[in-house]
């Protein structure tokens, strides 16, 4: 995120071509998409927000339960259960519907209006925790953060947290092929040996028996 996807200066003669759009064997860097407008009208995104919300608090509610207070009582255990889930969810959603309403006000990549939206669930940690200046500082928090998404996709940066950057075609990824990246230190001897590329694909694979008819084929 705020990751410009093309280098800040070049020099006079550009020489690596990883950023270079036109010409042969060189494609075109895609453009930032907003993945937040993509998921559809409002129920989806309400349904998407309410669905992964729940996802993740109830994973992180269900570790609570059995690995970190090993809660035994069952009443005990869907209480906890409820402490995670529910302001976790509705903070999840109502970030989504707050940031709707603010999208219909200020515009669809406006950055005030992720601004307006954090509102929402600062709003509903700081009532969870009993706190006011958790809820200001978790405001500001979730503030930043989208308005450094909406900022990203307007600029045509990348915009993801968690995930690298697949926009270039042009830059060589390990994602592609894993099995023939060369995985030696400086790779000095190795050159122009056999060891040059991994030879794991060797190792996982069985190896050819060759062509079947070679069988009948009397032994000289």
């Amino acid at each position: 995120m705020l990751t410009p996807k093309y280098p800040i200066t070049e020099p006079h003669r550009v020489i690596y071509k990883g950023y270079v759009e036109t010409g042969e064997g060189q494609y075109p860097i895609k453009k930032t998409v907003d993945w937040v407008e993509n998921i559809g009208n409002m129920n989806q995104k309400l349904g998407f927000a309410f669905k992964w919300g729940a996802c993740w608090s109830a994973a992180f509610a269900w570790t609570d339960i059995r690995m970190i207070a090993q809660i035994k009582e069952r009443k005990a255990q869907i209480a906890r259960f409820a402490f995670w889930t529910v302001p976790i969810t509705c903070g999840a959603v109502g970030w989504m519907g707050g940031l709707e309403l603010g999208k219909s006000l200020f515009g669809r990549d406006s950055l005030t209006a992720w601004a307006v939206a954090a509102t929402v669930p600062g709003g509903i940690f700081g009532v969870w925790r009993r706190c006011p200046y958790k809820s200001l500082r978790s405001t500001v928090f979730f503030a930043l953060l989208g308005m450094a998404y909406q900022h990203s996709t307007n600029m045509n940066y990348t915009n993801f947290l968690l995930f690298p950057n697949q926009d270039n075609p042009n830059l060589p990824h390990l994602y592609k092929n894993p099995f023939m990246k060369d995985w030696s230190f400086w790779n000095i001897e190795n050159l122009g040996t056999d060891k040059e590329w991994s030879h794991l694909s060797e190792v996982v694979q069985q190896a050819d028996p060759g062509p079947s008819w070679k069988k009948w084929e009397d032994k000289e």
